[in-house]
């Protein structure tokens, strides 16, 4: 019990070396990268993935070593291909992510936050379909990141978790996939 309490001890107290930047700082990342999104829920069975873009800046707090606070604002092409009746869903979202950054190896960190959405517009290729979309969107954003220097390489999936669509009769989820690289700017 000892050496198991001793080996613990040795890896916590490890972990703060990993950090990339010192507890108190203060850092902005301006990013851009790509997005895979689609849409899940009620009649998405002929849904599939759509490329994106995504655009924006991220301002993160480092309150441990271990620990940083980061939040952000994101143009993001969302939406979907739908199969039948070969319609396209474009959306244009500004998202807010709020993301807690765990860092847990060298250069390397395990994300989990919460990201509010505002639906800037959403068309279709046949129709305009923003009428029938809500303006509010809330997902939940988990994914990691890898720092090489000042770079960084941030992979996350955002899972929808609120309804879309307009209507209470169904209910639709956003669900995208976002890679991005940034340079991260000590302030």
């Amino acid at each position: 019990m000892k050496k198991l309490f001793v080996a613990a001890l040795m890896m916590v107290s490890s972990v703060a070396v990993f950090a990339q930047h010192s507890a108190g700082s203060v850092s902005i990342q301006p990013k851009v990268g790509g997005t895979l999104t689609s849409i899940v829920g009620d009649d998405t069975s002929n849904a599939e993935m759509k490329f994106g873009i995504v655009s924006g800046v991220e301002l993160e707090y480092q309150a441990t070593d271990m620990i940083g606070i980061a939040a952000g604002v994101n143009y993001s092409m969302q939406g979907a291909s739908i199969k039948t009746p070969d319609l396209k869903l474009k959306f244009e979202n500004l998202n807010i992510p709020i993301i807690a950054n765990f860092y847990v190896a060298k250069n390397f960190a395990l994300k989990l936050g919460v990201q509010p959405g505002f639906l800037l517009n959403a068309k279709s290729d046949k129709l305009d379909v923003k009428s029938a979309y809500k303006t509010f969107d809330l997902s939940i954003p988990v994914g990691a990141s890898y720092e090489i220097d000042d770079f960084v390489i941030d992979a996350r999936y955002n899972f929808g978790v609120t309804n879309i669509l307009d209507t209470d009769a169904q209910s639709q989820r956003n669900s995208v996939i976002q890679l991005t690289l940034g340079y991260k700017f000590d302030i």
